[in-house]
């Protein structure tokens, strides 16, 4: 009997661990196994984003680096066309200021000349009056009437004519 016994013992202890094996299975391994490759695909999922955005990532390093170096070489051509637009305006404004120049010399010019030749004139004036006026102090004392309005006339006719 004893041996039924353990016989006994024998299957109810494997029907027991058969049963706890499937119970087990289909509570704790099948929702692992299904845990598991849901959180592989979330993974993989995760991974591929991941991808994406490191190959968007590198396309747009790619892109701000082919703008830097467009940004030098505009960069460069703008300084060089600011020098030429410089050199240009100077150039202009160098003719500019000579052509000034040049005309605020012969308009200063032609004023000096009229402005000599003014004085002159005026200078010629004033000396014929006081010449006149001595000639006229000179022969009222030597000169009757008559000898110094002929006299005068005379001296006047002279001066009228070079004067002319």
């Amino acid at each position: 009997m004893e041996l039924e016994l353990h016989a006994f013992g024998l299957f109810i202890s494997v029907l027991n661990f058969g049963l706890m094996f499937l119970l087990f299975n289909f509570v704790v391994i099948v929702p692992m196994e299904k845990a598991i490759v849901l959180r592989q695909k979330k993974i993989t999922a995760r991974l591929d984003e991941i991808r994406a955005t490191m190959a968007q990532a590198q396309k747009l390093e790619a892109e701000v680096k082919s703008q830097y170096v467009k940004l030098d070489s505009d960069k460069q051509e703008m300084r060089e066309a600011t020098e030429r637009e410089i050199t240009r305006v100077q150039a202009q404004l160098t003719e500019r200021s000579q052509r000034d120049a040049e005309h605020l010399v012969a308009k200063t010019q032609r004023e000096c000349e009229k402005n000599r030749l003014d004085a002159l004139a005026a200078l010629n004036r004033e000396l014929a009056n006081q010449a006149m006026q001595k000639v006229e102090g000179i022969l009222v004392k030597v000169l009757d009437t008559k000898a110094q309005t002929a006299s005068a006339e005379l001296v006047l006719s002279k001066a009228v004519k070079r004067a002319s």
